[in-house]
């Protein structure tokens, strides 16, 4: 499975993980987006490497914290390129009313 198919696969259950929104939690929302196409369940407990697995959600976690900063970033870029473009219209004479 590539990287795109995790992370999505991983994105989906992400919901289930947290115990938020209808989905709910627990642990069947653990057998849900394993990469092998195996479901959990039909592991036994010691063939899980949880502290692998974890790290894998970690990684996938801050790389969303990151591309959320990154979209924050941008959108008060586009929010001040907005407002300067305003107080230059103000400067020239254009009425604004429109806001």
């Amino acid at each position: 499975m590539d990287r795109l198919s995790f992370d999505s696969s991983v994105r989906s259950s992400l919901p289930s993980l947290m115990g938020d929104g209808e989905e709910g939690g627990g642990e069947d929302a653990w057998t849900q987006g394993m990469t092998c196409g195996l479901l959990m369940s039909d592991l036994k407990e010691e063939e899980i490497d949880w502290k692998k697995r974890y790290e894998e959600l970690e990684i996938i976690m801050m790389k969303y914290q990151v591309e959320n900063a990154r979209a924050k970033d941008l959108f008060q870029k586009k929010v001040s390129d907005v407002s300067n473009f305003i107080q230059v219209l103000g400067l020239i004479g254009v009425s604004v009313d429109f806001l």
